[in-house]
Order: C-alpha cells, then sequence, then structure tokens
C-alpha cells in the first residue's frame, strides 16, 4: 500500500471515528423532556406523579427530619408574593383530591400550621408523603407581626419512619 493511500485511509479512519463519538455524545445528552422533570421521578412516591404544574420542581435530595427519613423535592419559590393562599391552596388541593382515592390517610398527629407554613402528613402502608410549604417574610419589624411581601417554597417528601 502507496503511503498516499495509507494517509487517506488513516483520514477516513479518524473522520469516521469522530463522527461515532459525536452520535454517541448527542445520544447519551438529556433530552428537553427529561430535563424538565429532573431526578424526581426516581425518588418520591410514585403516587405524587403527575407533579402539581405551574411551579418548576428542583431535584430531589436526601433529608432526615426528626420524624422522617426520605427524600425531597422543593419547587422554586415564588417571590415577593403578598397572598400567601393563592400559591399554596391549589397545590395542598391538587394532593387532597389525588392521595386519598390512592389509599393514602392523613396523620393528623403529624399535622402542623403556623403562620406562612404548613406540613401534611399522609400514610399509605409503611410509607409516608408530606405536602407542605415555607415562607420566608421579608417585614421583621420587632413590633409587628410576620407580613408580606414574603418567598414561599412547596415541597414534597416521601419516606419512611
Amino acid at each position: 500500500m502507496s503511503r498516499r493511500r495509507m494517509i487517506i485511509a488513516l483520514v477516513v479512519l479518524v473522520c469516521a471515528a469522530a463522527v461515532f463519538l459525536a452520535a454517541w455524545v448527542v445520544h447519551r445528552a438529556p433530552r428537553a423532556d427529561e430535563a424538565s422533570t429532573p431526578s424526581v421521578t426516581l425518588r418520591l412516591a410514585s403516587d405524587t406523579y403527575p407533579l402539581y404544574t405551574g411551579v418548576a420542581w428542583g431535584a430531589v435530595f436526601a433529608t432526615t427530619t426528626d420524624v422522617l427519613s426520605g427524600y425531597e423535592a422543593d419547587a422554586a419559590s415564588a417571590r415577593d408574593i403578598t397572598n400567601i393562599a393563592a400559591v399554596t391552596t391549589p397545590f395542598e388541593r391538587y394532593y387532597a383530591a389525588k392521595l386519598p382515592p390512592l389509599g393514602w390517610v392523613i396523620q393528623q398527629n403529624l399535622t402542623a400550621s403556623g403562620p406562612g407554613s404548613n406540613i401534611t402528613v399522609y400514610k399509605k402502608g409503611s410509607e409516608y408523603l408530606v405536602v407542605g410549604f415555607r415562607t420566608v417574610f421579608k417585614d421583621l419589624a420587632p413590633d409587628r407581626p410576620e407580613q408580606c411581601p414574603c418567598d414561599t417554597t412547596l415541597y414534597l417528601m416521601s419516606g419512611t419512619r
């Protein structure tokens, strides 16, 4: 084989390898629909799906509270709001309508509510599901109650006791 043919064959081989590598990278890259639902689908209780819409859900992370151990997903905070209920009520109603028909029962002894925050705890078998929200108030004068504007974060947690 002549030197010229050998160089041409080498160039063709390198180009083929580059095309193969590029195709593999494109194939391995997350698709747009995968990016919109991060690893949430891998960790939360299956009955939470489809997730409440109208908010952007973040990645799932491991978490442990005084009572539960499991995984949590937080939605992007609603910022500078003046009406907490306008953000939280549709979220709570969504899961209040969705979970009981699937066998989830509210655990009153673990459910709590306070100024700008709430957790509703559901149980099914040995699994628990927390539907909650927390608020950071921005008007923190020492002589007045907490007031909006505020930032409110919706979250879901599932796990075991």
